[in-house]
């Protein structure tokens, strides 16, 4: 059965436009927002329509369209985060260099104070990253992981300068300005990673070694996320690697088509959960055609698709990761663990 299913920093640094050069003109209005935003500002809320069933869900009211290529080289920046985390990303209190300086931040019971820099050289991983610790860290039962991995608009060498722009999307965003619970267990590790295509497998699977062995995290809630390229990249890693460590994985605007025509039916052996606008100039058939073909696969695998229908963005994501669109992927993925 196919599931069909259907906010926002008020600003952006100026400067994002200029961190993502060659994927469309870049202007400014007087927030300092990209025109070519596909970031969310609220949700409507608009029926869906399905080949299976009828599912209610909320769709962006702002959306716009995507200057990444078909290829999937990276998207826009848009308005990224929740639209009542009440900071923008300047009055952020997390700041790559300070925390470099300082050696993180002192933890006064917000999610932003228990988030750190590790600028590449700093650790032996292979790429510089955001950690996030959850309360209790260290101290009690090892909490899941979970891995995110950005789009190529925010692609840098892992420096604590480069680090900063990570903080304008996904789980850095929401953590950077304290609308991440307390509730939610997960260590969240955010890398940066600079390449000329889309994410690389092999580092994708360099870092979840990194991460597995270095922190106290419970190997049988290893979780994968990520977007656009660093989507596509996650789904060939997961091609090569099915479930060697990941217990689950949501992947949004990316394209597995790749991965699927390599691995066809292990692809299967994760969980997975895939997301993807309905018009988006990144052909949702990236997401459709996978997953799709693993429901053919017998026995079925437990994986879900949600099209959001009607939607032209890219940016799909938003929407998936501050829960404005009525999902909830981390309970989704605290309910699969690792045999």
């Amino acid at each position: 059965m196919r599931h069909v299913r259907a906010s926002a920093l008020s600003c952006l640094l100026a400067s994002a436009c200029a961190s993502d050069p060659g994927e469309g003109t870049c202007t400014t209005d007087a927030c300092g927002e990209s025109s070519e935003s596909s970031g969310a500002t609220g949700s409507t809320g608009a029926g869906t329509t399905s080949t299976a069933s009828t599912t209610g869900a909320a769709t962006s009211s702002d959306a716009a369209s995507s200057g990444e290529a078909s290829d999937g080289t990276g998207p826009t920046s848009g308005a990224l985060g929740s639209t009542d985390a009440g900071t923008t990303s300047e009055e952020s209190s997390v700041d790559a260099s300070e925390a470099e300086s300082s050696g993180g931040t002192s933890d006064d019971g917000s999610s932003s104070s228990r988030m750190t820099a590790k600028p590449i050289g700093t650790t032996d991983a292979v790429l510089g990253y955001w950690e996030y610790l959850p309360p209790g860290y260290g101290t009690g039962e090892a909490p899941p992981l979970l891995v995110f991995f950005h789009g190529a608009s925010w692609t840098g060498d892992g420096s604590a300068a480069s680090l900063d722009a990570l903080l304008e999307v996904g789980p850095p965003n929401l953590i950077a300005t304290d609308a991440w619970p307390n509730e939610r267990p997960f260590v969240v590790l955010s890398p940066q990673w600079q390449a000329s295509g889309c994410l690389d497998p092999a580092q994708a699977d360099a870092f979840l070694q990194y991460a597995v062995a270095t922190y106290d995290v419970d190997p049988q809630r290893i979780y994968l996320t990520a977007q656009s390229c660093g989507a596509t990249g996650s789904w060939n890693y997961l091609a090569e690697h099915t479930d060697e460590l990941v217990a689950a994985a949501v992947l949004i605007s990316g394209d597995g088509r790749a991965a699927f025509e390599a691995a066809g039916c292990e692809l299967g052996r994760v969980p997975l959960w895939g997301l993807h606008n309905e018009l988006d100039a990144v052909d949702a058939d990236g997401t459709i055609v996978p997953l799709e073909g693993l429901r053919a696969c017998a026995p079925p695998p437990d994986v879900e698709l949600t099209i959001f229908p009607g939607e032209t963005e890219h940016d799909a994501w938003t929407k998936t990761y501050d829960l404005s669109a009525g999902l909830d992927i981390y309970g989704w993925m605290l309910e699969r663990v690792h045999p």
